[in-house]
């Protein structure tokens, strides 16, 4: 596969670029899935890349790659407002899917916001497969929040005390 690297992005056109290849790999994931045709409408696209180009101006937005082999393998769009996080789009490319990219992803972002500071990382409405996992299954509700300090564990210490099956690890994933 290669070497792995994060990369984040503040800079319009790196965001630019990043909106653009999230929303390709969404729309192909989403395209047969109930409900989704807000992510097939090309003002959708648009208004995430305005609205991280407005957002950069002022510093607030946050795009973070994971690299594999020199491959965008995941990436995500993130809005930041003091010591909170919204964080707003994820996609991977699945041809790095049996590697966990979005979840390596997930950690990633944290162990970087947890860097600059970020205390709570709000994974916002709706449902999603990222969010049932950490909510354990619990139930859907509207709002999601993650405390993200200390950061130096990831997502894995939150993970652990959740009950999940990565509980079972004796040693923190690659």
């Amino acid at each position: 596969m290669g070497p792995v690297a994060f990369r984040t992005d503040r800079s319009p056109e790196g965001l630019a670029e990043l909106v653009a290849w999230i929303f390709e790999f969404k729309r192909r994931k989403l395209t047969s899935q109930e409900g989704a045709d807000w992510i097939q409408r090309p003002q959708t696209e648009g208004y995430f890349r305005d609205l991280a180009m407005r957002k950069a101006a002022q510093g607030n937005v946050l795009g973070h790659c994971l690299c594999v082999g020199g491959r965008t393998a995941a990436a995500s769009l993130t809005f930041l407002c003091g010591d909170t996080a919204f964080y707003s789009k994820i996609a991977y490319d699945p041809q790095f899917g049996a590697a966990s990219p979005g979840w390596q992803e997930l950690v990633g972002l944290s162990d970087h916001l947890g860097s600059e500071g970020v205390r709570t990382l709000n994974l916002m409405m709706g449902p999603g497969f990222v969010k049932e996992q950490l909510a354990t299954g619990a139930g859907a509700v509207r709002n999601w929040r993650l405390a993200v300090n200390p950061v130096a564990q990831g997502l894995e210490r939150f993970l652990i005390r959740s009950g999940s099956p990565v509980s079972g690890r004796s040693t923190s994933a690659p």
